[in-house]
């Protein structure tokens, strides 16, 4: 994928982050939310270390344009992907894939009772 390419796919993922939440600071950037678990909470943070260090730009907790609320949306400047990342406590499946069909890109599940799977993450194919 070329540069332009990139450029634009970047843009497409930044235009769904609500205005006041688009600053530059709240790339990387890990929130802690108290209200949740510890378990989400550190599930969230394993997600997000790993996509940093692969080279992604991350978001978490970030408020997009339809107000909705990802744990973790992710975009890979080499590849051009972007995903949301949902971490699932006591959310059941079902009810968190109902919240998901109205985010406009792909979401992947990863549930913090169970060992993490990071490899589930798949930003690297073009």
């Amino acid at each position: 994928m070329n540069s332009r390419k990139r450029f634009e796919e970047r843009k497409k993922i930044v235009n769904l982050i609500r205005v006041d939440c688009r600053t530059g600071s709240r790339v990387n950037l890990f929130k802690f939310n108290p209200a949740y678990s510890e378990k989400h909470e550190n599930a969230k943070f394993e997600v997000f270390k790993e996509l940093i260090k692969r080279g992604c730009e991350v978001w978490t907790e970030i408020i997009l344009t339809d107000n909705s609320r990802p744990d973790i949306l992710a975009f890979n400047p080499k590849t051009g992907r972007s995903l949301i990342v949902e971490i699932l406590n006591s959310e059941t499946l079902k009810t968190a894939k109902v919240k998901a069909e109205k985010y406009p890109i792909e979401v992947i599940f990863i549930d913090s009772k169970l060992p993490l799977k990071l490899e589930e993450i798949d930003l690297w194919k073009k």
